[in-house]
């Protein structure tokens, strides 16, 4: 492995507010000076994927979340099957809008290691061998998108603590690497409980950030995630600085992978149910069988100029018994309104794509794949920057900045070592696509709903004002109707009820 000695230097170049921009900023560096960058880029790599070091995620568990943590588990299994510590890692899993965030994670991980886990510290952790799940921060009770009281965050962070001493000294790992999704609140508390001093930083070798830095759609220009605290944010990367952390953004959209749902991900919309635990779709399918049936409703009532209140009737005598807990939203009044036919055709192609795979999700830090240990790094290439993030985000490259962000030199070869990863993990996890089913009562609501939406769309399609719509219109409703009859949910439903 290359030296871990960090390359020093004092190149700086134009300020930036986009990832082309910096990419061109970067190629002009002169040939003089571009040692350093190429050298800290090595080593930083070298750094986060040492298997010297302690991974370490803070995470929420959404869908994308959590088989992030299982490519991981998954990958690190494959390459120490023989090493006497075996897999480590620490998993630090926050509560989100009271929606069991924790225990989706949980089910996760007894699911994959098939063993219910050794509960610590009052079940706010939970050990298999040498990897620990532990509680993060609590649902909150406020407001504000970032405050928690000092007790909430001190309690949280000796939960943490306690589970990474306890795994870094059972290991014999030398560092920390933290992965960072969930917020920096916690981060921030927990590196600088106090603004005295650090916790133990000299553990700390890096830090991988996902989430902050996202494109505006119909522009290319960075833009803050409000999820994340930019304020707070600023002065976490001015502490990791001043203690010599290196800190790394990394975003799917920065590396060129060009898909922002996990529905875009090879063989996803046909695998998901056996890939994550059933509570912790439940309630996102639910949701999205709500939004494909409001969607139809709305299409059917513009189209016929409803009234609100016969448009409702209609579809409470309408709802099959066994859809109707799994999508009454679209018994809402509210929901009709104001029904645009203009509105209603636009939503038919986002429609289409929940119909074909409603157990869908934001990509979030899925692209962090490319940095566990012993991937091919497919182009990928940490620019050295100093940034400033609070409200739009400008980078500066800077070659003796402690932050970096993560850049594709090489799009093809970023995006091929992402999707043959993913590849390997489908095939590892779900050898046989054919035999994945869902429960039956899931099957049997959206089977009855299918058929009930389907028949909602023929309606449409003999209506005189059908007549008019575009080419594309039309068969973008064809679509919807092709993907009830026959898209990869539907198929799951049938084989689950056969």
């Amino acid at each position: 492995m290359a030296s871990l000695q960090q390359p020093e230097s004092g190149t700086t170049g134009p300020l930036c507010s986009s990832t082309s921009e910096l990419i061109k900023a970067i190629f002009d560096i002169p040939a003089t000076s571009s040692d350093a960058f190429l050298n800290s880029s090595d080593w930083l790599h070298a750094v986060i994927s040492s298997t010297s070091n302690l991974a370490v995620y803070h995470t929420t568990a959404s869908s994308a979340s959590l088989l992030r943590i299982l490519m991981a588990l998954l990958h690190l299994s494959e390459r120490r099957p023989r090493s006497p510590r075996g897999v480590a890692a620490v998993i630090i899993v926050d509560e989100w809008d009271r929606q069991h965030h924790f225990d989706h994670a949980l089910a996760l991980l007894r699911q994959h290691f098939r063993s219910r886990g050794v509960a610590q510290l009052k079940e706010n952790a939970f050990c298999w061998g040498n990897v620990t799940l532990v509680r993060g921060l609590p649902t909150r009770r406020t407001g504000a998108a970032h405050q928690y009281s000092t007790n909430t965050l001190s309690a949280a962070a000796a939960r943490v603590q306690v589970s990474i001493s306890n795994t870094l000294g059972t290991t014999g790992l030398q560092g920390i690497v933290w992965h960072e999704s969930a917020s920096v609140t916690f981060l921030d508390h927990f590196l600088f409980p106090n603004v005295t001093s650090g916790r133990a930083t000299t553990t700390f070798k890096a830090i991988t950030i996902t989430g902050p830095l996202y494109n505006e759609k119909g522009t290319s220009r960075w833009t803050l995630n409000t999820v994340f605290d930019g304020l707070r944010l600023q002065g976490l990367l001015a502490k990791a600085t001043l203690h010599n952390i290196p800190f790394i953004f990394v975003e799917g959209q920065e590396l060129g992978l060009r898909i922002s749902r996990l529905r875009q991900l090879p063989r996803f919309a046909s695998t998901w149910p056996a890939l994550l635990p059933e509570d912790s779709w439940r309630e996102r399918v639910r949701r999205s069988f709500n939004r494909t049936a409001v969607s139809i409703f709305q299409l059917h009532a513009a189209i016929d100029d409803c009234p609100t209140s016969q448009c409702v009737n209609k579809i409470n005598q309408s709802l099959p018994n066994s859809a109707s807990s799994w999508a009454n939203e679209c018994k809402l009044a509210s929901n009709y309104r104001s029904c645009s036919v203009d509105r209603a055709k636009g939503r038919l192609s986002k429609t289409t794509g929940e119909i074909n795979c409603p157990g869908d999700d934001h990509i979030g830090p899925l692209a962090e794949i490319l940095l566990d240990p012993d991937r091919a790094t497919g182009g990928l290439f940490a620019a050295r920057v100093n940034i400033v993030i609070i409200t739009q985000p400008v980078a500066r490259p800077s070659s003796t900045s402690q932050i970096y962000i993560l850049i594709s030199t090489n799009q093809a070869a970023t995006q091929g070592a992402f999707f043959a990863a993913w590849d390997r993990f489908i095939t590892s996890m779900v050898p046989n696509p054919s035999a994945v089913t869902v429960a039956r009562d899931v099957a049997g609501a959206w089977r009855d709903l299918c058929m009930l939406l389907g028949a909602e769309l023929r309606y449409v399609e003999r209506h005189y004002k059908y007549w008019s719509w575009s080419d594309v219109e039309k068969k973008a409703l064809e679509q919807v109707v092709r993907m009830l009859e026959d898209g990869e949910m539907s198929k799951i439903c049938k084989r689950s009820l056969s």
